[in-house]
């Protein structure tokens, strides 16, 4: 995992297509999730968003990030975006829907 978050910080150096770097940083923060750091993650997720306020993948990482820091609000936010972007996007629906069950369990 680290090899790869090496590997997509070099791909950001030399990128001069927007559309590439931001799939770039939204996967750079992908891999900052899987190694749990999640501060790390909403970071690049940001630049993501930054540069191209539609990319719905990048709004559904950093929801899970939030999630993982207990943001419920925030993540769902971000979930609900990334499916206003791309109503086909299936793990932010279903990630949404399960932070949805979770917060209504707990007010039980």
């Amino acid at each position: 995992m680290e090899k790869a978050a090496i590997e997509y910080e070099n791909a950001l150096k030399f990128s001069v297509n927007t559309a590439d770097k931001v799939k770039a940083y939204s996967n750079l923060g992908s891999v900052k999730f899987k190694l749990g750091d999640y501060a790390g993650a909403i970071n690049n997720c940001d630049k993501a968003i930054k540069l191209d306020t539609n990319y719905a993948f990048a709004y559904t990482n950093r929801g899970c990030a939030k999630q993982m820091l207990k943001n419920y609000e925030g993540a769902i936010e971000d979930y609900n975006r990334a499916i206003k972007s791309n109503p086909q996007e299936a793990n932010a629906i279903k990630n949404r829907n399960i932070l949805l069950s979770i917060i209504e369990n707990s007010k039980k």
